[in-house]
């Protein structure tokens, strides 16, 4: 598609569960199904919100969604629809946020969101939040799509890791990528650093980082993979966005990463070094992508990403497009245990 087809934000698709409100000056993003996971086309807020200012940077942007009744304003032993609901309003909180001059809930829902505010605050003044560490190697299965395919090879063999480093150079030439790990978890929990993380005291549900690492200037990286072919989908926007701002939240804070012990993985015990020295110096949030993405995103990526850069977490957003002909080259049996 060409770029021209995306001048309008009606131009841009979403899910029939989410409702579109466009006037003169503001879009009202309705959710009605919260619960879904971000990645989306139900639930992907942020990156509706982010597509739709890139195409009328005068708007403001209203959040709305639809409460999820059986939530029962607590942490810990949470259904699996509660413990996303509850992530739901992290990033509805940590949107807002990062962008507040444009980005406003509506009043139907501002109770709900000062209140869970308000459990995390006195969980943070207390020390009370963590995320949860990787117990396990992380997996890897020939059955499994083609982007976990694509993010073992990239993390877990030599060339693989040669080759992100050398696209991760191209995209800082001053810096180079020291390392690179696949599937860190990013579960919240409300236990002190120290506690183990526990289904009883569980905040919201666990998702992963596809790849991480740390270049030679002291910046935490976030790799978001989306895979070469056929992706339609804007849910990688929000993906990429949460991660990036649990990160700075969570994982780099000396308070609330979890401490490392005997059962560290997927590279954690290097993370945790790094955020206790202090030697975290910044965030690059970057989409690896491939190249056949949705047309939406490659023809706005200079306009995605001077939009992104203006959140107030001082987080850096870049795109990375990979070549599957050289990921291919590599060999499944390459693959690190």
């Amino acid at each position: 598609m060409e770029e021209k087809e995306y001048q309008k934000i009606s131009d841009i698709p979403h899910s029939q569960d989410v409702e579109i409100e466009e006037n003169k000056d503001t879009v009202k993003i309705v959710i009605k199904k919260p619960t879904e996971n971000m990645q989306t086309d139900m639930a992907n807020f942020e990156a509706l919100a982010i597509m739709y200012k890139c195409i009328k940077p005068s708007i403001n942007v209203i959040i709305e969604y639809t409460k999820y009744e059986k939530w029962d304003a607590r942490f810990g032993d949470l259904s699996k629809e509660s413990s996303i609901y509850s992530r739901f309003l992290y990033r509805l909180i940590k949107f807002k946020e990062a962008f507040p001059n444009w980005v406003k809930i509506s009043n139907n829902n501002i109770a709900e969101i000062n209140f869970f505010e308000q459990l995390l605050n006195e969980a943070f003044i207390n020390k009370k939040l963590s995320n949860n560490i990787p117990e396990s190697k992380a997996g890897f299965s020939l059955k499994k799509g083609e982007e976990h395919q694509i993010e073992n090879k990239l993390a877990r063999t030599e060339k693989g890791n040669n080759y992100l480093k050398s696209l991760y150079h191209t995209l800082y030439p001053n810096s180079e990528l020291l390392f690179a790990y696949n599937q860190l978890p990013n579960g919240l929990f409300n236990v002190g650093h120290d506690e183990r993380a526990i289904e009883s005291k569980r905040v919201f549900t666990t998702g992963m980082y596809d790849i991480w690492g740390i270049d030679t200037l002291g910046n935490l990286c976030i790799f978001e993979l989306k895979r070469d072919q056929g992706n339609s989908h804007l849910g990688v926007i929000s993906e990429l966005f949460f991660y990036a701002i649990y990160a700075n939240e969570i994982l780099c804070n000396k308070d609330l990463i979890h401490i490392k012990k005997n059962r560290n993985h997927r590279g954690y015990e290097k993370l945790y070094d790094y955020v206790q020295s202090g030697k975290i110096n910044g965030i690059n949030a970057i989409f690896l992508l491939g190249q056949d993405i949705y047309p939406a995103i490659k023809e706005r990526q200079k306009e995605l990403k001077m939009l992104l850069d203006t959140n107030k977490f001082g987080i850096n957003f870049d795109f990375l497009i990979y070549d599957i002909n050289e990921v291919e080259k590599i060999n499944y049996n390459e693959i690190e245990n």
